[in-house]
């Protein structure tokens, strides 16, 4: 199953480069694109994001930015099997943390969640 990852961005730059490292570590997943939204305030991060692998990146103005219409619009966007929904702060340690959401998809949630201390927002995407 084909994942995208959505992280609405807001004076991101001590974050980005390890959290998209940590995304990229990911084992045993199609990771499709981490797309970021940037809530722009000139700091300079989009030039960041523009050189990472998998990043796509849409940048809107403060006025704009809305904590569910952002990720909404973002989600609607995605082809992918499945979405999840991060925040910029996020420590991800594990490498198959993303893997978690596909076992959740396959109804395996209970086994592999029960000692994990980590909370995700999965939508499975609909869309034809």
């Amino acid at each position: 199953m084909s994942v995208t990852v959505i992280c609405p961005l807001y004076k991101s730059k001590q974050y980005i480069n390890s959290l998209h490292k940590s995304l990229l570590m990911q084992e045993d997943i199609d990771l499709k694109v981490i797309k970021y939204i940037l809530t722009d305030t000139g700091d300079g991060v989009d030039k960041i994001v523009n050189d990472l692998e998998k990043a796509e990146l849409t940048i809107i103005s403060i006025s704009d930015f809305s904590h569910s219409l952002t990720r909404e619009k973002a989600a609607m966007e995605s082809d992918s099997d499945i979405i999840v929904f991060i925040t910029q702060d996020i420590i991800i340690k594990d490498k198959k943390w993303l893997n978690y959401a596909n076992l959740f998809m396959k109804g395996n949630v209970r086994r592999h969640f029960q000692d994990k201390y980590v909370i995700i927002s999965l939508l499975k995407n609909t869309q034809e």
